[in-house]
C-alpha cells in the first residue's frame, strides 16, 4: 500500500515485526497457563501493541500522502486504522477484565473484536456509498 517508506514507517514497521515474532511465546504461555491474569494479560497486551503499531503506521499513510501509493484509494487507509484501532481496544481492554474478574472472561472479551470488526466494515461500506452518491462538487 505504499510505494515510499520514510524513517518512521521503517522502524513502525521493524516493530510491528519483531512483535510479530513474540507471540509464539505468549499463546504458548495463554495455553500452559489458561486460568492465569497476567498471562492471558501478557497475551493480550501483545495484540494491542501489534494493532496500535499498524494504526500508528495507517495514520502515518494518511497524514503523508506521498508515501501511499497512487491506485490505492484513502479509504483503505482510513478502515485500517478503524479496524486496528478496535482491535487494541478490545485487546486492551480486556486486561483489566482478566485482572479484575478472571482470565476466561478476558478470553471471551477477545471475541468483541468480531462484531467490532463487522460494524466499523459497514461502516466503511455506508461511508463508501454515500461518498459516491454524493458530489463532491455542488452544482453551479
Amino acid at each position: 500500500m505504499t510505494k515510499v517508506v520514510d524513517g518512521p514507517l521503517l522502524h513502525l514497521d521493524l516493530a510491528l515485526m519483531a512483535l510479530v515474532a513474540a507471540p509464539p511465546f505468549p499463546t504458548k504461555i495463554v495455553t500452559e497457563y489458561h486460568s492465569n491474569a497476567i498471562e492471558t494479560s501478557l497475551y493480550a497486551g501483545t495484540i494491542a501493541v501489534a494493532a496500535l503499531l499498524i494504526a500508528a503506521m495507517a495514520t502515518r499513510l494518511l497524514r503523508r500522502p506521498s508515501l501511499r501509493g497512487t491506485d490505492i484509494p484513502r479509504s483503505l487507509f482510513v478502515q485500517s486504522l478503524q479496524h486496528a484501532a478496535g482491535v487494541a481496544l478490545v485487546f486492551g481492554s480486556s486486561v483489566p477484565v482478566a485482572v479484575i474478574i478472571s482470565s476466561h472472561a478476558a478470553e471471551y472479551w477477545w471475541l468483541l473484536a468480531v462484531p467490532v470488526r463487522c460494524y466499523l466494515g459497514r461502516r466503511h461500506i455506508s461511508a463508501s456509498k454515500h461518498a459516491a452518491v454524493t458530489p463532491s462538487h455542488p452544482a453551479p
